[in-house]
């Protein structure tokens, strides 16, 4: 009888561990090239000054990175019902200093749903899987404590070529990720930086529910 309540408990916990919400924010950074981002029409005499700065694109991009930043940085909030399963929000940071318009990327962002990355098709609204070339993964010993869990570091690789450095908590559900496919590893990515540094994703604030 002791066995078999002894089992029901172990039972009950597992399941209220199991059905733990997790809701993580992201800080989303993306920089960009100024030169071939931004558009002048060349028939304007009065963009002369910025095209003939474009032709310079360090100068260009140095000029712009003094206005509005280096990173056009986005919010990115994550809810993960359980390691297969979460919903993704995304919307521009108020830190930037210019107020720029992605609504498709804000409005359209992946999520995850049954383990696999989906999206919502811009014109049926249905959703697709995204068919992408996962990260291949491989741990390089170091660790670092984010938000007060442990992490350890991985080598982010395609083609067998390192494009990024992250930080993985294997004791938190996959599904605490922003949208960045990985092969074969379980846990919550706590952060990613590309080594061009273009793209970047830090963990802000995790809490469980």
């Amino acid at each position: 009888m002791k066995q078999i309540s002894l089992l029901a408990t172990l039972f009950f916990t597992f399941q209220m561990h199991a059905q733990k919400k997790f809701i993580a924010v992201y800080e989303h950074g993306i920089k960009l090239n100024w030169a071939k981002t931004i558009h002048v029409d060349s028939s304007s005499d009065n963009h002369e000054q910025i095209r003939e700065a474009m032709k310079d694109s360090a100068t260009f991009t140095d000029m712009f990175n003094s206005i509005i930043g280096e990173y056009i940085k986005f919010n990115i909030t994550v809810t993960a019902t359980d390691s297969y399963n979460n919903t993704i929000t995304a919307e521009a940071s108020k830190e930037n200093t210019v107020h720029l318009h992605f609504d498709d990327y804000e409005e359209n962002f992946p999520f995850l749903k049954n383990g696999k990355w989906v999206k919502k098709n811009d014109l049926t609204n249905e959703l697709i899987t995204l068919v992408g070339q996962p990260y291949e993964i491989k741990f390089t010993g170091n660790k670092k404590l984010f938000s007060g869990y442990e992490c350890e570091e991985v080598k982010a690789s395609r083609d067998n070529s390192v494009k990024a450095i992250m930080w993985i908590c294997t004791k938190l559900p996959s599904s605490i990720n922003p949208a960045i496919q990985i092969k074969n590893v379980q846990g919550a990515v706590m952060a990613f930086a590309s080594i061009d540094e273009r793209i970047i994703y830090m963990l802000m604030e995790l809490k469980e529910e």
